[in-house]
């Protein structure tokens, strides 16, 4: 398996040094690098190895085989000159067939003042940019996931309309060895990669980036460490860092830095709560002379996997199915360690698999 994992990753590393050699060109629909969310944004939107909602997976969308809820995902940005951002997921993961999510993001600028060749001022302008997606995550082997996105973006302002699609594709790959206190995780993204839209006469490119991350929990499982190298098609190679601190898995205080913020110093703060399946995240970035911006989300969750497959672990189990119900109950345990029930019935179900076999064993 490690064998396998260091061909994988030398050909994605192949292809994230030819993505550095691209030339550089004006970039249109910027708009499709505010998807990530609040816990993202706080955290210098380095995540590309690691995240914990559908938020994350705009980063890398391999990140959404390892969610294991259902989830609905709402997000409200007050950005910088009276600019709203919207944005609604879902998630749906599946037993068998990986997880499927769905997202709608909106982004308003208010009314435009209007102004004709003279220079009299008219009618106030619409201007407002829409992306809607669909995406598709699974584990494939032990320690490898990948990741699938597809957009469809339109941009408008009064009469003149530009549309464009794009695609993500990400990979994430957990190091088979403990370092500190868990495994780290490398994440390889590919992120708006299209055709170049056209508005009125000028075609310009997507904002197309490639990153390569790094996540760790260096000092204790409540601490972790996101470490993300940036190469954008358009402009030069940045970096970005987030740490985030967990406080009895009920309060979240993140903190990050992105050196490619073209406005402000780079830096974000935020933090996060949590109550049984329901959490709120809060990001700060501004520092600058346009104005701040504040990003607010909510995460619900329920239909835990983790719930179905303790329910066929119970369905087993009555059946005298021992094997099977093993199989099931540490299914449960790995998607949710904190499934307690699931943990006490997997040992149950291995003490009547030992004593079935020594009943077997007497003659």
């Amino acid at each position: 398996m490690k064998t396998n994992g260091l061909v994988i990753w030398g050909v994605l590393l192949t292809g994230l040094m030819c993505h550095a050699s691209a030339g550089l060109a004006s970039t249109s629909f910027r708009f499709l690098e505010l998807q990530s969310g609040a816990r993202e944004m706080s955290m210098g939107n380095a995540g590309t190895a690691a995240g914990s909602s559908l938020s994350g997976t705009y980063l890398n969308p391999a990140i959404l085989g390892q969610l294991w809820q259902q989830e609905v995902c709402l997000r409200h940005t007050s950005w910088i000159q009276e600019t709203d951002v919207q944005y609604a997921g879902y998630v749906y993961p599946t037993m068998k067939h990986g997880v499927f999510s769905m997202g709608v993001l909106n982004l308003s600028y208010g009314q435009i003042p209007g102004y004709d060749a003279s220079g009299f001022k008219t009618s106030s302008l619409e201007a407002k940019d829409t992306a809607v997606d669909a995406a598709y995550g699974r584990k494939f082997w032990t320690c490898f996931w990948g990741g699938i996105r597809v957009k469809h973006a339109t941009e408008k302002l009064a009469h003149a309309t530009a549309k464009a699609q794009a695609l993500d594709i990400g990979f994430l790959y957990r190091v088979p060895f403990d370092w500190g206190n868990s495994s780290p995780q490398i994440g390889l993204s590919f992120r708006n990669w299209g055709n170049q839209p056209q508005f009125v006469r000028e075609k310009q490119d997507l904002p197309q980036e490639t990153a390569l991350g790094l996540a760790v929990q260096p000092f204790y499982k409540s601490f972790t460490l996101d470490l993300d190298l940036v190469l954008p098609k358009n402009s030069d190679m940045g970096f970005r860092a987030g740490v985030e601190y967990r406080a009895r898995d009920t309060a979240f205080f993140r903190a990050g830095y992105d050196s490619r913020q073209e406005d402000g110093n780079g830096f974000s703060f935020g933090l996060g709560i949590k109550a049984w399946d329901v959490e709120m995240n809060y990001a700060y970035t501004g520092f600058s002379d346009l104005g701040d911006a504040h990003h607010v989300g909510l995460v619900f969750r329920f239909g835990s996997l983790a719930e179905k497959y303790y329910e066929r672990g119970m369905m087993n189990l009555r059946r005298e199915d021992y094997p099977r119900a093993m199989v099931e109950f540490g299914k449960a345990v790995s998607l949710d360690p904190g499934l307690r029930k699931a943990l006490r019935r997997l040992q149950e179900t291995n003490r009547l698999l030992q004593k079935e076999h020594k009943d077997i064993e007497i003659p």
